[in-house]
């Protein structure tokens, strides 16, 4: 999703929460606040089924001193149980992290410049058409500046692209043959054909699979063990799973729960669940999986407060004075936000309906996940 429509999401957030944040002294007010804030992000996940009619939505709240969960609706149209933190979902752009991680850490090991162009790792594919591959840096990528724009436009509107099998370069292509948005590092522009191109560089350079450097770096030395980049002829997810919803009309969805991950890929295809999802966010906010100097680098922003696009990752400077760091994601079926701060807090919303392009259900999901993080 674009962030400027991450914006009103945000803002609105703040305006909400803002009332119900409450700042206490001792255990009784302090317990007494996060039952509060818990009964507040079920009214906020309430609405997501009742307003947007989404088949199921459920938060999570981790670290500290609490943990809790509130539900709404259910898991599919046939089975009546909640979307527990153990089903396996698509995390959509939350996929983008990882990528992030795993370049910046390419980088700690002397593999990749940050600031060198990308010709110098992938030569002659980002040329023409206005791009220049010589310019615009692996940093421009990272952060959606690089003035590429987005490659999947009207092709999550063809069902059966949800099925085919495509190839990286074919989607780089298409979205670079779209023309520059702008002279790279000038514009904001979020576009999943940066992490298309991110996602070739490190098969490039490490002659592995994404799949495997996401395994062997982050998900299997931290025990994300329900966290995957599904390899391209993995389309079911793994038991347990919440089905996916994709609205067509008001009255009409679709599943859209089983597909190829090719489509996506290094910008959204990654398959986790709420608990994995939340200790990685931890992970990534305590910056224990990069080194001081990358991780620097990860939260340095572009856009501007209350909110910004580090490399990769948004850094949210919520109502109640804290920092949160973490993504957004969209992809056919399913919704979902997790957000962390420095001090291990982690909250995370995930709905299996995907409404429309404008997404307005996000709201009450950021801020159900702001309810939980300032508890």
């Amino acid at each position: 999703m674009a962030l400027k429509r991450l914006v009103g999401g945000l803002l609105a957030a703040a305006m909400v929460v803002a009332a119900v944040v409450v700042t206490t002294t001792g255990a009784t007010s302090a317990s007494a606040a996060q039952r509060d804030a818990r009964a507040e992000a079920q009214v906020k996940i309430d609405k997501v089924v009742t307003d947007f009619r989404a088949m199921g939505a459920s938060a999570f709240r981790y670290g500290g001193d609490q943990s809790w969960t509130v539900q709404a609706g259910r898991v599919s149209s046939f089975d009546n149980r909640p979307i527990t933190e153990n089903d396996h979902i698509r995390i959509g752009s939350l996929t983008k992290p990882f990528v992030s991680t795993v370049v910046l850490q390419l980088v700690a090991e002397g593999k990749v410049a940050l600031d060198g162009p990308i010709e110098q790792y992938l030569p002659g594919l980002v040329a023409g058409n206005g791009h220049d591959g010589t310019k615009i840096t692996v940093r421009h990528l990272l952060q959606h500046t690089s003035g590429i724009r987005d490659y999947l436009g009207t092709m999550v509107i063809n069902p059966l692209n949800l099925w085919a099998t495509h190839d990286p370069a074919a989607l780089a292509r298409n979205g670079l043959a779209k023309g520059s948005n702008g002279a790279p590092g000038a514009v904001f522009l979020y576009s999943n054909t940066n992490y298309i191109i991110l996602g070739m560089m490190i098969e490039k350079i490490t002659a592995h699979s994404l799949t495997q450097e996401i395994h062997d770096r982050i998900t299997a030395p931290h025990d994300l063990t329900e966290t995957e980049l599904p390899p391209a002829a993995k389309q079911r997810l793994p038991e347990p799973f919440s089905f996916g919803y994709t609205h067509l009309l008001p009255s009409l969805k679709i599943d859209t729960t089983h597909y190829s991950p090719t489509l996506a890929w290094a910008s959204g295809a990654v398959v986790s669940t709420g608990r994995d999802v939340g200790e990685f966010f931890a992970l990534l906010a305590e910056g224990k999986l990069l080194p001081p100097a990358q991780q620097a680098e990860l939260v340095k922003t572009f856009t501007d407060e209350p909110y910004g696009y580090g490399l990769g990752l948004i850094v949210w400077r919520l109502s109640c004075g804290m920092t949160a760091y973490g993504h957004n994601g969209v992809v056919p079926g399913f919704v979902s936000v997790a957000f962390a701060t420095a001090d291990g807090r982690q909250g995370v919303a995930t709905t299996n309906a995907n409404i429309g392009p404008s997404q307005p259900h996000m709201q009450p999901m950021h801020e159900a996940v702001e309810l939980a993080l300032c508890a």
